[in-house]
């Protein structure tokens, strides 16, 4: 492959999924045979403190002027720009008392949320998103040029003690956004990545090329009716779209997985 891009140097991603109800195998089924991942809203998330930040209102008073009166003007076509003005403190005060909760609606209703993880080797992670070992992880790898742009809008998850601060009048949606996805450290084993849509009312869905899945790992306690439900759906690739297969196994040195190819 050619070199990457600085800034892209994460070319292997992953999704873990439960195989516990036919609806959920279903999904597997789309994100393999549609090449689509499903995008979540936020008030899906099992995390109360999800798309939660702190806002500061700091900013020079004429951008605060500035700002109210394209509102104005917006919602009042033909309002002079004086007149406009003029209304500017009070309108200043109206977003300043009720913007940030807007905000925040509005992220947690529209935004799409497609979660994928950094690592495969972690216990956790096998228990909590695969059904305790019994499902899968499907993996992502850049392979070619045109899957840079997967691997770019992929956002690193930042951890911290903190919440983010978000600059009500200088920061524009999409800086917003990327400060939204920040999480407690306590989440920090997942090594999350987020790809989000600005637009999920448009489109639920992240279309990927379907060169970018190149394995799929298959839990150690997968059952083998599962795994034949797994063949099954890869069968129907084309041949060249056909990830490999893998099967979980316990490490006998450590506490870890290794995984061994089947048939």
């Amino acid at each position: 492959m050619e070199n990457i891009p600085q800034g892209r140097e994460q070319t292997i991603l992953y999704k873990y999924r439960s195989l516990d109800t036919e609806e959920k195998i279903e999904h597997v089924r789309d994100i393999l045979i549609n090449h689509r991942l499903y995008c979540a809203t936020v008030e899906s998330f099992n995390d109360p403190f999800e798309f939660q930040a702190k806002f500061s209102y700091e900013a020079p008073q004429e951008i605060k002027i500035e700002q109210a009166i394209k509102i104005i003007c917006k919602e009042k076509p033909g309002i002079s720009e004086k007149q406009a003005r003029q209304l500017s403190p009070s309108r200043i005060f109206e977003c300043e008392r009720n913007g940030p909760d807007r905000i925040k609606s509005h992220f947690q209703k529209n935004i799409g949320v497609v979660s994928l993880a950094g690592t495969l080797n972690n216990i956790l992670m096998w228990s909590h998103y695969a059904d305790g070992h019994k499902g899968i992880c499907i993996e992502f790898k850049a392979s070619n040029k045109s899957h840079w742009d997967f691997f770019g809008d992929a956002l690193p998850v930042d951890y911290s003690q903190k919440l983010p601060i978000i600059y009500f009048y200088t920061d524009d949606e999409i800086t917003r956004s990327r400060k939204f996805i920040a999480k407690s450290d306590v989440w920090e084993y997942e090594k999350e990545f987020r790809l989000l849509n600005l637009e999920r009312n448009k489109n639920k869905y992240y279309i990927f090329d379907p060169a970018l899945i190149s394995k799929i790992y298959l839990g150690l306690k997968i059952s083998d009716e599962n795994i034949g439900k797994i063949k099954s759906i890869v069968s129907q690739l084309p041949n060249n779209h056909r990830p490999i297969l893998l099967k979980a196994k316990r490490s006998t040195l450590t506490y870890s997985l290794d995984f061994v190819e089947i048939d």
